[in-house]
C-alpha cells in the first residue's frame, strides 16, 4: 500500500514538472510571437508613414523640399533589403525611389507605382500574418507562393497605371 502511494506521489510530481515546463515553453513562445508581431506592425506603420510623406512631397507642386524628399528616400531605403529581393518588392521600391528623386515633379507614374507597390507589400504582410495566426509559421514554400501571388497582383495592377 505504501509503495502505491509513493508511486502516485512520484507520478503526480513528474506530471506537475512536465506541466510547468510545457507552460513556460508555451509562454516564451507566445511572448516571442507577440514581440515579433508588434515589431512587424511598428515597422509597417513607420514605412507607411514615410512613403505617404515621400509621395506627398514628390507630387505636391506647392512643396519644393528636395532635401526633405532625399531624407525620406534614405529612411525608406534603410527599411528595405534589396539584396534579398532585387527583382521584386525591395529592389523595385529602391529603383522607383531613385527614379523619383531625379525629378519628382515629372515622375507621377513612378510615384503611383511606388504607392501601389507599398499597398501590395502591406497586403502581402497582412495576409502572411493572418495565415500565420491561423496555422502557425509558414513554410518557405508557402511564403514563396504568397509572395508570387501578391507580386502577380501588383504587376497586373501596375500595367493599368502605365496606360
Amino acid at each position: 500500500m505504501e509503495t502505491i502511494k509513493l508511486i502516485g506521489i512520484i507520478l503526480t510530481f513528474i506530471i506537475g514538472v512536465v506541466n510547468v515546463v510545457v507552460t513556460v515553453t508555451n509562454n516564451n513562445k507566445n511572448l516571442f510571437i507577440n514581440t515579433v508581431t508588434n515589431a512587424r506592425k511598428e515597422y509597417f506603420q513607420e514605412l507607411r508613414k514615410l512613403v505617404a510623406e515621400f509621395a506627398f512631397i514628390a507630387t505636391n507642386t506647392d512643396v519644393d523640399d528636395n532635401q526633405k524628399l532625399e531624407q525620406l528616400a534614405f529612411q525608406i531605403k534603410l527599411m528595405m533589403n534589396p539584396a534579398k529581393f532585387p527583382e521584386c518588392w525591395d529592389g523595385y521600391a529602391v529603383n522607383l525611389i531613385d527614379e523619383i528623386i531625379e525629378n519628382p515633379k515629372e515622375k507621377e507614374n513612378e510615384i503611383q507605382q511606388l504607392v501601389a507597390l507599398m499597398q501590395s507589400w502591406l497586403a502581402l504582410e497582412w495576409h502572411g500574418m493572418m495565415t500565420e495566426g491561423k496555422g502557425g509559421n509558414l513554410t518557405e514554400k508557402e511564403k514563396v507562393a504568397l509572395r508570387k501571388k501578391h507580386w502577380k497582383e501588383f504587376s497586373l495592377y501596375s500595367k493599368t497605371l502605365n496606360n
